[in-house]
């Protein structure tokens, strides 16, 4: 009886990650495209670019993505937004990344991976020339919902001040991940609760 605990325990753990971490919504609906169109123009943001969120809403699939970030500091020291203190701006982005970061968590959002850039273009055609790129960051998100319901809040802009200061140049694209050689959070969460409930069925048998 108490491996049947112990495994039914296991097996409700990984299904309350799963229920919290995809999105079971689906895609957005006409009426939260039209709220959040709403939102955004009332927003009048001069960093993001409306016509193309539009164009993501609207051919939103239901499914999670990441999101492409690169990002280029001012050199030097620069003027805090509020305190008026000389500060750099790698240090100053940890001002906006860290509340940023602990509301897209609730939304079961996190980074995927992040780092600095060590050399320029490779290769490449067609395109402007570097404009001194420095760093590089992919954030997960679980759905496009989620993204629009954290970028058009109070709570976002209040920090988002930051983030104009701390950056010289970025750019943001979001991306769809076909081919993943990284144990995702499904898999190793997984994988973690497989190995507690093994080692607690090997526990109550040799006790």
């Amino acid at each position: 009886m108490a491996l049947f605990w112990i495994w039914l325990l296991g097996s409700l753990v990984y299904g309350l990650f799963l229920a919290w971490y995809i999105n079971w919504r689906g895609p957005l609906t006409p009426a939260e495209v039209e709220k959040f169109k709403e939102r955004l123009k009332r927003q009048a943001s001069d960093t993001l670019t409306y016509d193309t969120m539009v164009s993501f809403m609207e051919t939103d699939d239901g499914r999670g993505f990441v999101m492409l970030n690169l990002i280029k500091f001012p050199s030097g020291h620069i003027d805090h937004p509020v305190t008026s203190q000389p500060i750099r701006g790698q240090a100053l982005i940890q001002e906006y990344f860290k509340p940023f970061a602990n509301q897209i968590l609730g939304r079961a959002g996190h980074p995927v991976f992040q780092g600095p850039i060590r050399g320029g273009y490779i290769e490449a055609w067609g395109v402007e020339p570097n404009p001194g790129w420095q760093a590089v960051g992919i954030i997960r998100y679980r759905s496009r919902r989620d993204i629009l319901e954290l970028i058009t809040t109070d709570a976002f802009n209040a920090v988002h001040g930051y983030k104009k200061a701390a950056l010289l140049k970025t750019l943001a694209m979001p991306m769809q991940i076909q081919a993943n050689l990284f144990a995702t959070p499904p898999i190793w969460f997984g994988m973690l609760v497989l190995i507690i409930c093994l080692s607690m069925t090997i526990m109550a048998i040799t006790a």
